[in-house]
């Protein structure tokens, strides 16, 4: 992996074990947002950063506006259906030193996770993946790097196979934040799903960024961005932190602890956005027929999705 400086201040880094809004995992809708927009500080991005939730105030949709030619914001209310036809999956993907042989199990999974989501979706869509992979503000190496946003599977198992776990990595919060950070930073069309791949929670807060709950939650509010968070290994701070996320970005969390059931992990919520409950009902059942069981950690995950009300921009199969 090439090595590049972060742009942030190391003296200003904040350590914490995730944000702990309640002891329990049935939250209440997040807080609006103080109408004062933060500005990120950071050259070239020309992104305006908020405070609290994930709703923005009349107040806050008029600040907006600075991203709207970059990043295309449109309201949920006006974004029902996505009529281009297109699929967008972002996979932000743990790359710190516990990671490595996750790290191979997502490479090894790519193909397979695109075959069962073309299968699913059918021949009208068009499914687009980007990787991005992120360590922490203290590491050697780049805090995150992205891969292309394509269909090509070659390019995508080529990008992982050139990642490398950061060997100067320690169990503290990571940079799980930057996923959202660098999506909006290069623009495009929003994606439909985000998935968070790690051991480790995001932090409380690092300089003036928002959280990764806060991201998550923010872009289901603009974009209908659904995240979902898988994590590794049972850690109870990583398991709350991730809950959170997930819940804040209209998602669900899944427990992956056999990392051969990355790939389905992925694909049950890609079916529960192209077809609800059902969809999950029927990719559950596909995978019993072929393996003859379901874990019970994927059972959960199915469970959990199957009580997500329909996103706002679905996908239907054509």
């Amino acid at each position: 992996m090439s090595k590049e400086k972060s742009i942030f201040d190391g003296s200003k880094f904040k350590s914490g074990k995730g944000t702990d809004l309640s002891k329990g995992l049935s939250l209440p809708p997040p807080p609006k947002p103080e109408t004062k927009a933060i500005d990120s500080g950071k050259p070239g991005t020309g992104l305006t950063r908020f405070t609290g939730g994930s709703s923005l105030s009349s107040t806050d949709k008029s600040l907006a506006e600075v991203d709207k030619e970059k990043y295309q914001v449109r309201a949920t209310t006006e974004r029902s259906v996505d009529q281009s036809g297109v699929l967008r999956i972002a996979i932000g993907h743990d790359a710190t030193a516990s990671m490595e042989s996750d790290i191979r199990a997502t490479q090894n999974a790519i193909e397979s996770i695109m075959r069962e989501i073309r299968e699913m979706v059918g021949v009208g869509t068009k499914v687009l993946y980007q990787i991005f992979v992120y360590t922490d503000y203290r590491c050697e190496n780049q805090v995150i790097r992205k891969s292309e946003l394509t269909d090509d599977v070659k390019s995508l198992v080529g990008f992982m196979s050139d990642i490398s776990e950061d060997p100067k990595s320690q169990d503290w919060p990571e940079a799980v934040a930057e996923v959202y950070r660098a999506i909006r930073d290069q623009g495009g069309e929003p994606f439909d799903l985000i998935f968070i791949l790690g051991d480790s929670p995001d932090h409380d807060r690092y300089d003036d960024i928002p959280t990764a709950m806060e991201e998550a939650g923010q872009f289901y509010e603009e974009f209908g961005t659904q995240t979902h968070t898988l994590v590794v290994r049972d850690s109870g701070d990583t398991i709350h932190n991730f809950r959170i996320i997930a819940e804040f970005g209209h998602g669900v969390t899944g427990m992956l602890d056999n990392r051969e059931e990355v790939m389905k992990m992925i694909v049950l919520p890609v079916a529960q956005r192209v077809g609800g409950e059902k969809g999950v009902e029927e990719t559950l059942a596909r995978f019993k027929a072929s393996a003859g069981t379901v874990s019970k950690e994927l059972a959960a995950m199915a469970s959990s999705l199957k009580q997500l009300p329909p996103p706002p921009n679905s996908i239907q199969k054509k």
